[in-house]
Order: structure tokens, then sequence, then C-alpha cells
């Protein structure tokens, strides 16, 4: 008996996976080289389609947003105007952004005040400077603002600031002023500060904004 438990194992020869049992197991598909390196540049495609999509969808809202800036300080100093029964200026404020100090000066800024009678040209503001959203900004050029691009623009020491502005009477008039006639249109053009200089006609994505001269009632226009 002991004999026995001390003897060593058999030895295996010529042992043979059995074919049963592989099929058990079948050979998985797996992806080549080739058409992992083609599902990545399908994926890279798509991600950048969806980038320029989504770029395009913020600049859109951001330019209704800065339309809507323009048309609402436009609607506010015409009501101050009428309930206070005084002239009110708007003025169209040309600086450098407060992020950007040493970049060139844009329009993107407003806001409206009562010029004191008594003492010839002191402004004072009856609302809040409103700026445009980031990357948009007022075009200055006569073919897209004429109200920018034609009247005098003039320098405010404090704060520093070029500005335009115009005059509305309490009864909704504008203000006459050299430069453009109370007959020709009044309007202000805003787009993409990276569309400063471009001509209307290269324009895709902008908004003007259009005051009646007799009525000062601002009018949103989209193409």
């Amino acid at each position: 008996m002991d004999s026995d438990l001390n003897a060593p194992p058999p030895k295996v020869t010529n042992f043979r996976f059995p074919l049963s049992a592989l099929r058990l197991f079948p050979r998985l598909p797996a992806f080549t080289l080739v058409e992992l390196l083609v599902v990545i540049a399908i994926i890279t495609i798509l991600a950048t389609i969806a980038s320029v999509g989504m770029n395009q969808i913020m600049q859109g809202t951001r330019m209704e947003q800065a339309g809507r800036v323009v048309l609402d300080e436009i609607n506010l100093a015409r009501q101050i105007a009428a309930a206070r029964n005084v002239n009110v200026e708007l003025r169209f404020i040309e600086k450098s952004r407060d992020d950007t100090p040493s970049s060139a000066a844009v329009f993107h800024g407003l806001q409206s005040g009562i010029l004191n009678k008594t003492n010839a040209g002191q402004f004072s503001p009856v609302t809040r400077l409103t700026k445009l959203p980031g990357g948009v900004i007022m075009a200055p050029e006569v073919g897209l603002s004429s109200i920018l691009g034609s009247l005098t623009k003039t320098n405010s020491s404090d704060p520093a600031y070029d500005f335009v502005s115009v005059v509305i009477r309490p009864t909704g008039a504008l203000e006459p002023q050299s430069g453009l006639a109370l007959n020709e249109p009044w309007f202000v053009t805003v787009v993409s500060e990276t569309d400063a200089g471009a001509v209307a006609s290269d324009l895709k994505n902008f908004i003007t904004i259009q005051i009646d001269p007799w009525t000062a009632r601002p009018t949103f226009y989209r193409p």
C-alpha cells in the first residue's frame, strides 16, 4: 500500500485537446488596424462638424443679444424723454474692451443721459453703460450704420471714450444734425467683430436696427 502512494504519477504523452472543446470557444471577430484608423477618422470629422455648428449657434445667440441691447436702449431713451419731458442724448460709445484695454477701440457700448441746459455739454447719465456681448460690435461704416458713419464723432474726457450720439425729443422726434437729414434712413448694424471692415454684400450674419427720425421707434431687421 505505502509503495503505491510513493510511486511517481503516470506520464501523459501525446495529449490532444479535443476538437469538441474548441467549438465551445469560437474565435471572436476583431477590428483590423485599418478599420480602427477609419473609425477614428470618421469620429474626428464628425467632431469637427459639430464644433463648427456649435460655434455658429453661439455666434448667432450673441448677435441676437446684441441687437436686443441696442433696441432696448433706444426704447428706454425714448420713454425717458417722453416721461420727463426733456431731450435725451443716446450715445453710441467707441472704446477698447475692458478685458483687452490695449486693443483697438470699437463701438460696443451705449448710454443715455440728459444734457444740462445751463452748462452746455454736461452729460448726466440716466442709464448705466450697456455693453454688447463679446465678439460683437456696431459697424462704423456709413453703408452699414448711417448714424455712426455720417454723424460727427465727439470725445468724452471723464470717462474717456469717443462717441456718436442722437438726441431724442419729448415728442419722439430726433434732433436734426449735420451729416444726416431727417428724411434719410437712420440705422445701426451689429456685426461680428471678425467681420469688422467688411462690406455689406459680404456679410451673412448681422442685425440692423433702424430708428424712425420722427418717432424714434426702432425696428429690428435680420436676414
